[in-house]
């Protein structure tokens, strides 16, 4: 490969049967997937096995490496594991495999049979126009572009694909954007009459690039690939989200109080219970009634963990549309702008001219320096409709869209964690629950095992099956219902946690989620009380009829690992070790009405309990010494 291929490196990625190419000019390239955000150099999603990050490239100057970054899946080079081996050297020509991918590399600088060619990043400036972005995808074919057609809800697509040719697209010239060469504006919005930040172009003049240099594509895939859609687009004004929506012309000020009016009262039409797409389509009503201009709107919402535009609220005679790139555009720059169709004569992509969009305004949602969306309004007939003070309208809207969307979400989260925390704290003994509780609200209730000993009862009815299979089946539920309560109450009295319910079983751990040095003794007092619990229980039944059952109860210790374990959306306490098969064991030789402990037990309560010695027989294990309460001393 000569020296001045223009690359560092050309990858084949191939996914699912599809296969996209990516060039970089850059001596270190991070493959992985994104994560709060951050996106990877080389972007695997949507394959879901491939890890957060997971390798990386390299060049030195003299040879090409690459290496696992402690990737879960591991990765492979040639067909050769390299995890836990270090940094590998790169053959030309390599195959590397991880999760479901497979990339092919190019090396664009021969370093075989000599000196290193040198790398392209540092070539002569005789040739600029051969400079190429940090990662640019394999153009799409498709001719230049208004924009991607959004519908909610779109479909993942698969990816880049090469154009007829075969050959990579040119790069934009590496020149600011127009909105980038705007005033920053004068922060926060206030009632100081200033001259708003605008960048105004001539009707001739046409933006330089499709977007600023460096801005990447969504993490999230895209309902199409994404096209070099400004170069048919003329910026006609730009503001800083920022900026004072007011001017120095009092009359203009007016009139914008006025229109904002019935926005400022927005508020107190919603109750707590509404819906963040029915707030966001009334947000875009209200902005079409203060734009006249302004036929149809739509407002994107940005997913925080994905990166993607959803389609939120909308209102236009037929589908929606809007350009994803000049969206991600208004973000990344964090302006508003108005944009029109211009002198462009050439084809537009077929979606947008169906649409006949020919003018339109575009303005971030932002809340502090956090981007929930774009709020987006057109016109389809003419390409002169907006002003500069539609903009600065839109802007107010925007600003205050941000607010309660940012209120909104807020209550949603504090919602959500709410019922997290009463569905995850319901097993658990009042004085525990208490000070979990405490901890949650100074943030310390986490995700997170840990082992020590604890005590583990397991209770289980007896006949209960055989029973059963002859029932209704309401008439079984109402039994079960009947006794776990009863079953439960003992359990919280002696401050034990109930890990879960296991049909008509129930397994209770003591000394757990926080240490307890009583954690024996109370387990065997539970089991006391809830023997003597179903007894009365059962006298109630038999009076009326119903059906009763006895229990079987066993205790034992040991060390489990036991905390809350699994993800944010469903945390769940539990205990995991061979105590809790062996408690089980205990539970299963003892008869109704009986409370069964190991002998581990046995040694730490001998001086408050009444026994019988006993043995229960296993299959595996032989017999087992037991021992069979007979009361508390």
């Amino acid at each position: 490969m000569p020296s001045d291929a223009g690359f560092i490196y050309r990858i084949k990625v191939i996914q699912a049967g599809k296969e996209q190419l990516r060039e970089y000019n850059q001596n270190d390239v991070v493959v992985g997937r994104p994560k709060d955000g951050q996106v990877p150099d080389l972007d695997l999603y949507p394959d879901l096995n491939v890890s957060r990050r997971h390798c990386k490239f390299s060049f030195d100057g003299a040879a090409y490496w690459v290496e696992d970054i402690g990737s879960t899946g591991g990765t492979r080079l040639n067909d050769a594991e390299i995890k836990g081996h270090g940094r590998q050297q790169i053959p030309q020509g390599s195959t590397v495999e991880l999760g479901d991918t497979t990339l092919m590399l190019e090396l664009g600088v021969e370093v075989e049979g000599g000196a290193p060619a040198p790398s392209p990043a540092a070539a002569p400036a005789a040739k600029p126009a051969a400079a190429k972005p940090a990662a640019r995808p394999f153009a799409a074919p498709a001719a230049p572009s208004g924009g991607v057609v959004l519908r909610a809800p779109a479909p993942p697509s698969g990816g880049f694909a090469p154009d007829a040719a075969g050959a990579l697209a040119a790069p934009a010239p590496a020149k600011a954007s127009p909105l980038a060469q705007s005033p920053a504006g004068g922060g926060p919005s206030s009632l100081v009459p200033v001259a708003p930040s605008f960048t105004s172009l001539s009707p001739s003049a046409k933006p330089a690039s499709a977007m600023p240099p460096g801005l990447k594509l969504p993490a999230a895939p895209a309902p199409e690939p994404e096209p070099d859609d400004a170069a048919d687009m003329e910026i006609a004004a730009a503001m800083d989200v920022g900026s004072s929506i007011f001017t120095i012309s009092e009359q203009s000020n007016a009139e914008m109080m006025k229109r904002l009016t019935p926005i400022m009262g927005m508020a107190t039409e919603f109750d707590a219970e509404a819906r963040i797409d029915t707030i966001h389509h009334r947000i875009i009503e209200h902005a079409l009634n203060a734009i006249p201009s302004a036929k149809r709107g739509a407002f994107l919402t940005r997913n925080k963990d994905t990166e993607q535009l959803l389609l939120s609220a909308y209102i236009a005679d037929g589908e929606p549309a809007v350009s994803e790139t000049l969206a991600r555009r208004a973000m990344k720059e964090k302006k508003g702008f108005i944009w029109t169709r211009g002198g462009f004569s050439g084809d537009v992509m077929a979606s947008i001219a169906n649409l006949s969009i020919q003018s339109g305004m575009y303005v971030p949602v932002m809340w502090q320096t956090r981007s929930l969306g774009v709020i987006c309004v057109d016109n389809p007939s003419s390409d002169n409709a907006f002003t500069e003070d539609d903009l600065r309208m839109l802007v107010a809207i925007s600003n205050y869209a941000a607010m309660v969307t940012a209120n909104r979400l807020l209550v949603d989260e504090m919602r959500f964690n709410a019922k997290l925390l009463d569905r995850l704290l319901m097993n658990f003994s009042p004085r525990i629950r208490a000070k979990l509780l405490e901890k949650a609200h100074a943030g310390k209730l986490r995700p997170g095992g840990e082992k020590s000993e604890v005590t583990v009862l397991f209770s289980d009815m007896r006949g209960f099956t055989s029973m059963s299979a002859n029932m209704d089946a309401a008439d079984v539920v109402d039994l079960v219902n009947d006794y776990l309560p009863v079953l439960s109450a003992p359990i919280f009295k002696n401050d034990g946690t109930i890990d879960k319910f296991l049909g008509d079983a129930i397994l209770a751990i003591f000394g757990s989620p926080d240490p307890d040095p009583n954690q024996f003794e109370k387990a065997v007092r539970a089991g006391l009380e809830m023997q003597e619990a179903v007894r009365e229980l059962n006298e109630r039944r038999k009076k009326r009829g119903d059906a009763i059952v006895e229990v079987g109860i066993g205790v034992h210790c040991g060390s489990v690992l036991h905390g809350f374990i699994g993800a944010q959306e469903r945390l769940e306490f539990t205990v995991i070790g061979d105590a809790v098969n062996r408690c089980n064991r205990f539970c299963n030789g003892a008869r109704g009405g009986e409370v069964l402990i190991s002998a581990e037990v046995y040694q730490r309560v001998f001086r408050v309990v009444q026994v019988e010695k006993t043995a229960i027989t296993t299959k595996h294990e032989g017999d087992l010494p037991a021992y069979r309460i007979k009361g508390m001393k």
